[in-house]
């Protein structure tokens, strides 16, 4: 069993985790590896998941809106009058899908860096205040 420094106050002393600007930066290029390089592998996974089907959904409707578009420009060359309507909510959709990724992928960012200074030094700290936690109680009993 490993033993954490303790101050003379009777506090422990945290271990200091580094790294969690290297993890922060990770996330910003892949979302979630941060969150797996942290061991945060549920975390993880979930942004990496939720940035997959969102990037997948938009996709879907940008696609959706660039066939309209080709329609379009083939009935233009057809010689076609008026144009087909372009529906006002995929560019709606759109919009809100990139402010949602947008929002998720800033949230990973500051997850990684959040966690890869606390997940594990949270666990350290609990482990190490068993013994000195005991020891209080046998001063006070």
């Amino acid at each position: 069993m490993t033993v954490s420094p303790v101050n003379f106050a009777g506090n422990i002393d945290q271990p200091k985790q580094k790294g969690g600007a290297v993890k922060a930066v990770a996330s910003a290029f892949v979302p979630g590896l941060g969150q797996f390089l942290d061991g945060r592998n549920k975390d993880g996974a979930k942004y990496l998941g939720a940035s997959v089907g969102l990037g997948a959904a938009s996709t879907l409707v940008s696609v959706s809106m660039l066939r309209k578009a080709a329609q379009a420009a083939e009935a233009l060359e057809e010689g076609a009058e008026t144009l087909p309507k372009t529906p006002v909510g995929k560019f709606v959709a759109l919009g809100l899908m990139g402010l949602a990724s947008t929002g998720l992928w800033i949230a990973n960012i500051v997850d990684a860096y959040k966690g890869g200074k606390n997940a594990k030094s949270d666990a350290v700290v609990a482990e190490a205040a068993a013994p000195v936690e005991a020891q209080k109680l046998d001063e006070e009993a």
